[in-house]
C-alpha cells in the first residue's frame, strides 16, 4: 500500500463544525473518530442600506395585524389549507427536535452512483481523522470505499437530523447532507416527458465526436471564477482609494414609537 506523506497542520482548516465518530456497522463495535469541516467559504457580499443616511436595514419581527413584536412572542404553526392553521406549543416544537448526535451510525453501504445531486442539501463537509491514532483506520476505510465505488449511508444530526452519505472524493472522505426522499421531486416525472424517438446511430457518433473535441485535457472547476465578487471587490478598492467612504448614521429610531406615532396621525386624519 502506498504511503501518504505527512503534511504540516494548517491554521487554514478553521474550526471543526462537528466532531464525532463513524460507527461502521450495526453488528460491529468498530468506529472511526472524525471531525467535519465545512467545504464552503462565505464570499464578500453587499449590505442593504437606507440610501439617505447609509444605515444598514434591519429585518424587524412584525405582525401585519399588531405591528412590531418581540422575538419571544413568536410561535410555530402549519397551514394545512389556505387560511386554516394548527398551532404548536413550544413543548410540541421541542419534542420534534433531536439532540446533536456525535455518532454517524452506518445503516448500510450502497453504490456511489446512488448519490443523486438532486437529493443533496448543498451542505458537504470534509472529514478528517480526529487524531493521529485514527489516521490508519480512516485511510483503510477510505480506500475500501474507493475500490468498491461505494458510500456509507445513515442519518446524522448536526444542525438538524437528515440522511447523509460518506464517500471518498479528492483524496479524503466527504460527508454530504441529503433531503429525505419524500421531499425530492422524482426525476421520472420529468423524464417521462421525453418522446420515445428512434435515434440514428450516426447522430450519436457525431455528438460523441463533438464532446471529445471539446473535452478538457485537465479539468478544474477554477476555470469558472466568481467574477461578480471579484469585480465588486475591485470596485470597493477604487472607492477606498478615491476617498469615497461614508459613515452610517448612528441615530436609532424606536420602531414601536414610530408605529404608534403613525397610528395616531392616521386617527387624527380620520377625525
Amino acid at each position: 500500500m502506498a504511503k501518504r506523506k505527512a503534511t504540516k497542520k494548517s491554521s487554514a482548516l478553521g474550526r471543526a463544525t462537528w466532531k464525532g465518530s463513524i460507527k461502521l456497522s450495526s453488528d460491529s463495535m468498530l468506529s472511526i473518530p472524525v471531525k467535519a469541516f465545512t467545504s464552503r467559504l462565505t464570499p464578500p457580499a453587499m449590505k442593504t442600506i437606507h440610501s439617505d443616511c447609509h444605515s444598514p436595514i434591519k429585518q424587524e419581527t412584525t405582525c401585519p395585524a399588531c405591528g412590531p413584536i418581540e422575538k419571544q412572542d413568536t410561535g410555530k404553526a402549519h397551514e394545512f389549507v389556505k387560511d386554516s392553521i394548527v398551532v404548536f406549543t413550544a413543548e410540541e416544537v421541542d419534542s420534534l427536535k433531536k439532540e446533536r448526535d456525535e455518532i454517524f451510525k452506518v445503516a448500510c453501504y450502497a453504490d456511489a452512483e446512488y448519490l443523486f445531486p438532486s437529493q443533496a442539501k448543498d451542505k458537504t463537509y470534509y472529514l478528517l481523522p480526529e487524531s493521529a491514532s485514527a489516521q490508519e483506520a480512516y485511510q483503510v476505510f477510505m480506500l475500501a470505499l474507493e475500490e468498491l465505488r461505494a458510500m456509507a449511508v445513515g442519518e446524522v444530526t448536526i444542525t438538524s437530523t437528515t440522511p447523509a452519505a460518506i464517500y471518498p472524493s479528492e483524496g479524503l472522505l466527504k460527508l454530504t447532507l441529503l433531503e429525505y426522499a419524500e421531499n425530492v421531486k422524482a426525476a421520472e416525472t420529468y423524464a417521462s416527458e421525453l418522446l420515445d424517438l428512434e435515434i440514428h446511430k450516426k447522430n450519436v457518433v457525431d455528438a460523441k465526436a463533438l464532446v471529445r473535441r471539446n473535452k478538457a485535457k485537465k479539468f478544474t472547476w477554477t476555470m469558472f471564477p466568481d467574477t461578480r465578487t471579484r469585480e465588486m471587490l475591485a470596485m470597493v478598492e477604487r472607492k477606498i482609494s478615491a476617498g469615497d467612504v461614508v459613515t452610517p448614521c448612528t441615530d436609532v429610531i424606536d420602531l414601536t414609537d414610530a408605529f404608534k406615532s403613525t397610528g395616531k396621525k392616521k386617527k387624527a386624519k380620520r377625525g
